[in-house]
């Protein structure tokens, strides 16, 4: 057997593959124990035994006969510590498992000697593992894994001498910091969870008295682990080691209280880890300063990003235990950060400092202002290189946090600074990554606060015309009132190039250039038409007045308009949503200060009231399951509120509001969400009773039977037909005119008059529009057919063609404007696009057969024989003898 291995291990063809080397290093392992004696003293699995023999024997599993070891031992021993250093996990495991058990029968000395050079692999690649930068190959990950491995299998089976232990454990101790960067991730968790597992091992193996010596350092380390790695399961591995050691030994300090803050669930979260039971272990000083230095050495200088954000938050809910004592050495620590060439560690320490300027904001204590004023120096004075590098984004919103939390009189005071923080809010202001302009906006919210920003409003050249508006929107205005005109002038013009309510406002050179094509600049500036007013909101009489007032909300419903699409789709929808918000919110803000805002009349006409539930009721009702759900969100809010506290309060009732609560608030269903078109159109439909609302509701019907999912298409064709059904003639036909209307009046639109043609085939096929020429409604029916075959020969529209040509087929059906519709089929038989041409000729086949009408065999052969593709020309005859054929059919239906 020892024969095979050595050919086996001697064919890199065999070597190449992971399985191979796995049985191979398996049977090794068995081979060298079929040369061992068992050891006459076995272990009870999870158990300490023999506590009567001496610490100092080293095996106190073992029996401690000597014998002669086999010469071949030492091959299998040196060929299982050449696996330990495997590049596949599954090797190294075998590995390990094998060394150990081999160990496990050897005598004393020989199984200390095993264990010493395992303990060597690791300094093949040391590190300090303080958490610097570790200069390590990848390779090594490979190696310390495998020993680490190793090292828990021989300590789960009792083989770790007390001599041997302050040396294991001082390896360790690095081991649980083990994390190389490698591209674009990190690689050395599973070294971190080989490590708990040795120490889990050692907490049912070790003796109390000699572990004793290095329990507090393992507490710390492991409870430190648990709250802070990167990974979850090297969390819930600390976690499973430190609750394993409180069980069995007793020795980690407030054991009991730390397992039920750092327990397997609460770990499982990174940021309920950071955030929650970090700060609660930190209440025991014994673990405070150790979990503070590895957030300021390891966690804030991690090269993931999204670990430093739950640091900083950690390491301020842990200062703020001693904010008065902790606060200013960890700040004055973390702005040596500043300094730093690695832009990661300049990140976490902006991110603390921002973290601990809002800690000592948040405390309302006089004595916090001058640490507050402290940090505000610290990133004022970071030289201007750091926020000029290369992918310098997350380096600027972190300021801008920063600059926000700590502004105040005495800050803006300052003079001498390497970095004017106006400069640091300017380029957060003109970045272009998202989340930096957010930041500076509210660096500028707090700015002012302090004095009046109406000149610090940008020239809104287009790289920054987003964040100007997101600005604009947040701004102080209780405090200095005067600048809210320009403001508001400005938001206006944003959105509108002609708008313009103060003639002053056109003297302002950047007033031009305001507008833009661009949907996120629009969508920032109508969202921020709702934060000026609502901010405005017990100046609004004397600040706004009601004509700017009513024109801010008449903008809010013209973006309701706002169908802007591009590559990545209906982005106009993002401008819909915010003005759904923004229209309910000042709403209701107009009816909670009704007894300010008077005439009310003049602030919110019912009119335009109105008009705003009945835009907001279209988009309900329209395709996009997110504009569908914020609209009805919205709704519910006004169906909620009662009438405004004034004379005639019911003018400003909303019409249908027996149907709103009974569908909407009575009818609603906790399994079922308002973005269901399935769900929610069976209960829109009703509102289409209400005139007030009829003509948007069915226009934002039309379009989702237009839309290309069938999830919307289906349940919006089945909810308007089903409910049109329940209706008389008469309201049938006042439906099918407004529609009908619809598409008159946007004719030139193709998005919207081919859901027109799409919405009247549905009607075709559910029976309604013969229902209505059958009573007396023939006017209608007609009129629908004309607007399907006017100007047919002038169109280019493929798709709009195809749906006309449905249309006018779809009305042979229909005996008072049949032989009318049969007239109009030569338009599409003979039109200049030859897939028109043969899409119609299939459509009319299918059609004919599906229809209790006897036509001529010559009409099925001429659909069926022509080549409709073909030279126009040639087409002449058999649309002739298929009309023919059609009218003689339908005449003897007639007869």
């Amino acid at each position: 057997m020892h024969n095979l291995l050595g050919v086996v291990r001697s064919n890199p063809i065999l070597t190449s593959n992971t399985l191979v080397r796995k049985w191979a290093t398996k049977l090794e392992g068995r081979l060298g124990l079929c040369d061992l004696p068992p050891p006459r003293v076995r272990q009870a699995k999870g158990k300490y035994l023999q506590p009567t023999m001496g610490s100092s024997q080293g095996h106190a599993l073992h029996s401690a006969a000597e014998f002669d070891v086999p010469d071949s031992i030492e091959n299998t021993i040196e060929s299982l510590l050449t696996s330990l250093q495997d590049r596949d996990t599954v090797v190294r495991w075998s590995a390990a498992k094998g060394l150990a058990r081999v160990a496990e029968r050897l005598p004393d000395e020989y199984a200390s000697q095993v264990l010493e050079t395992v303990i060597g692999l690791f300094s093949v690649h040391a590190f300090d593992g303080a958490g610097g930068i570790q200069d390590l190959p990848p390779a090594s990950e490979a190696t310390w894994h495998g020993a680490t491995l190793a090292c828990a299998e021989i300590a789960r089976r009792g083989l770790i001498g007390d001599d041997q232990l302050p040396e294991l454990i001082d390896w360790l101790k690095r081991g649980l910091y083990f994390d190389i960067r490698k591209g674009a991730h990190s690689i050395g968790s599973n070294v971190r969870d080989a490590v708990c597992y040795v120490l889990w091992a050692m907490a049912r193996a070790q003796s109390k008295e000699s572990f004793k010596p290095f329990s507090l350092e393992t507490a710390r380390r492991l409870v430190t682990v648990s709250v802070f790695d990167r990974e979850v399961h090297v969390r819930r591995a600390a976690s499973a080691a430190f609750q394993e050691h409180v069980g069995r030994m007793s020795l980690f300090p407030h054991g009991i209280d730390i397992i039920t803050k750092a327990d397997f669930f609460a770990v499982s979260g990174r940021k309920s880890a950071f955030t929650i039971a970090a700060p609660q272990v930190a209440e025991h000083e014994e673990y405070r300063d150790f979990l503070v230095n590895h957030l300021l050495t390891v966690s804030l200088k991690h090269w993931d990003p999204t670990l430093r954000q739950p640091a900083a938050v950690a390491l301020r809910r842990i200062c703020e235990k001693d904010l008065l004592t902790l606060g200013p050495v960890c700040a004055a620590k973390v702005a040596g950060f500043l300094r730093s060439i690695d832009s990661n560690e300049v990140h976490g320490g902006l991110l603390a400092l921002a973290e601990m300027a809002d800690a000592y904001k948040q405390s309302k204590n006089p004595s916090t202002e001058i640490h507050r004023l402290k940090i505000f120096e610290y990133i004022v004075n970071t030289p201007p290189s750091v926020f000029s590098r290369y992918k310098n984004d997350l380096i600027l919103e972190a300021a801008c946090i920063g600059l926000a939390n700590t502004l105040s009189k005495d800050a803006l005071a300052l003079s001498e600074t390497k970095t004017p923080w106006k400069d640091i809010v300017l380029a957060g202001i003109k970045h272009r990554v998202e989340g930096v302009p957010e930041a500076a906006a509210l660096a500028m919210r707090a700015a002012s606060e302090l004095f009046n920003c109406s000149a610090e409003y940008p020239n809104a050249a287009p790289p920054i015309q987003q964040s100007t508006a997101r600005i604009l929107g947040i701004l102080a205005y209780q405090t200095f009132q005067h600048g809210a005109i320009t403001a508001i002038n400005c938001l206006l013009q944003a959105v509108d190039p002609k708008a313009s309510h103060d003639d002053r406002a056109k003297m302002l050179s950047h007033r031009s250039k305001l507008f833009s094509p661009k949907v996120e600049p629009r969508q920032a500036a109508y969202e921020a038409f709702p934060k000026v007013i609502i901010e405005l909101k017990l100046s609004l009489p004397e600040v706004v007045g009601p004509q700017l007032f009513r024109q801010i909300y008449e903008t809010l419903i013209g973006g309701l308009l706002d169908y802007t699409a591009d590559q990545r789709g209906d982005v106009g929808s993002w401008i819909r949503m915010a003005c759904i918000r923004g229209l309910v919110d000042i709403a209701l803000l107009c009816f909670d200060l009704s007894d300010r805002l008077q005439p009310l009349e003049d602030w919110m006409p019912p009119s335009l009231f109105e008009k705003a539930i009945s835009g907001t009721l279209k988009q309900a009702a329209e395709r996009l399951d997110n504009v569908r759900l914020v609209a009805i969100e919205n709704i519910i809010r006004l169906v909620r509120r009662e009438t405004p506290n004034t004379t005639n309060s019911e003018r400003w009732a909303i019409k249908g509001r027996e149907i709103l609560q009974e569908e909407l608030i009575d009818g609603a269903d906790e399994m079922k969400t308002w973005a269901d078109g399935s769900w929610l159109f069976p209960k829109l439909v009703r509102l289409l009773a209400e005139p007030a609302y009829r003509d948007d509701i069915l226009l934002g019907f039309v379009l989702s039977i237009g839309s290309r999912g069938e999830g919307v298409t289906q349940p919006a064709s089945s909810s308007l037909v089903h409910y049109m059904n329940t209706l008389p003639p008469a309201e049938v036909k006042t439906l099918a005119s407004s529609i009908l209307k619809i598409g008159q009046t946007n004719s030139v639109s193709n998005n919207i008059f081919i859901p027109v043609l799409q919405t009247f085939d549905v009607l075709i096929e559910g029976g309604l529009i013969e229902k209505l020429a059958s009573s007396g409604s023939v006017d209608v029916v007609e009129n629908i057919l004309s607007l399907a075959s006017r100007n047919v020969d002038k169109i280019k529209s493929v798709p709009r063609l195809n749906e006309a040509a449905k249309i006018v087929i779809g009305l042979l059906s229909v005996p008072p404007v049949a032989h009318k519709a049969a007239d109009g089929l030569p338009s599409f038989l003979k039109h200049r696009f030859p897939k028109v041409r043969s899409t119609a000729a299939e459509a009319l086949y299918l059609a004919l057969q599906g229809m209790d009408v006897e036509f001529d065999d010559d009409v099925e052969d001429a659909l069926l024989q022509t080549t409709w593709t073909g030279n126009e020309a040639d087409l002449q005859a058999p649309i002739d003898q298929v009309l023919l054929g059609l009218h003689s059919g339908l005449n003897d239906v007639a007869n």
